[in-house]
C-alpha cells in the first residue's frame, strides 16, 4: 500500500494542510486585532482549521501506509471538489492545489472557465456582490479520490486472497 504515488499524495496533503493551518491561524489572529469581528469567520475558521489538520493527519497516515489515511484523505478531498461563487454564496476550499473547470454565467453571456491556484485557501460567505455566477469543480481532488479508492479496493482484495490462502492451508491440514 506504500507506493511512490501514495507518498506523493501524502506529502501534497501534509504541505497543503500545514500551509492552511498557518493561513487560518493568521486569519483568526488578524480578525481579533481588527475593530470588526465577523461572526461567520469565528464559526467557520475553526471548521476549516479542523479540515487542514485532517489533511495533515490523513497525509501522515497515508505516508506511513495506514489504511485509515485513505479514509481521512478522501473526506478532506471531498470538501475540495465544489467551487461556487454566486450572489448569495461563495464556497471553495483548497489544501494544496486547485484546477477548477466550470462555467461563468452572467446576464449576457456564458463562458467556460479554467483556473489554477497553488496554495491553501478557503472562502465561505454569504451575500456576495458579484454580478455573475461561477460554478465549477476542482479536478485534483477527484483524481486523488479515484486513485485512493482504487488502492483501497486492491488492498481489500489482497486481504481476501490472504484469508483464502490461510483457509485453504487449514483445509489441507
Amino acid at each position: 500500500m506504500k507506493s511512490k504515488i501514495n507518498v506523493l499524495i501524502a506529502i501534497y496533503e501534509m504541505i497543503g494542510g500545514i500551509v492552511g493551518v498557518c493561513i487560518t491561524i493568521y486569519t483568526l489572529f488578524s480578525m481579533f486585532e481588527s475593530k470588526y469581528i465577523e461572526i461567520l469567520g469565528l464559526l467557520l475558521d475553526p471548521v476549516m482549521l479542523i479540515l487542514y489538520v485532517l489533511s495533515i493527519r490523513g497525509g501522515f497516515l497515508l505516508w506511513k501506509g495506514k489504511e485509515k489515511g485513505i479514509g481521512i484523505s478522501v473526506i478532506v478531498q471531498i470538501f475540495q471538489i465544489p467551487y461556487i461563487i454566486t450572489s448569495s454564496l461563495v464556497y471553495y476550499f483548497v489544501s494544496g492545489l486547485q484546477i477548477v473547470v466550470g462555467t461563468i454565467i452572467s446576464s449576457n453571456m456564458i463562458k467556460i472557465m479554467a483556473t489554477f491556484q497553488l496554495g491553501s485557501l478557503f472562502a465561505v460567505y454569504f451575500e456576495n456582490t458579484v454580478k455573475s455566477i461561477e460554478l465549477g469543480i476542482n479536478i485534483i481532488p477527484i483524481v486523488v479520490i479515484l486513485y485512493l479508492r482504487r488502492i483501497k479496493k486492491i488492498a481489500k482484495s489482497n486481504q481476501l486472497e490472504d484469508k483464502n490462502e490461510v483457509a485453504n492451508v487449514a483445509d489441507e491440514i
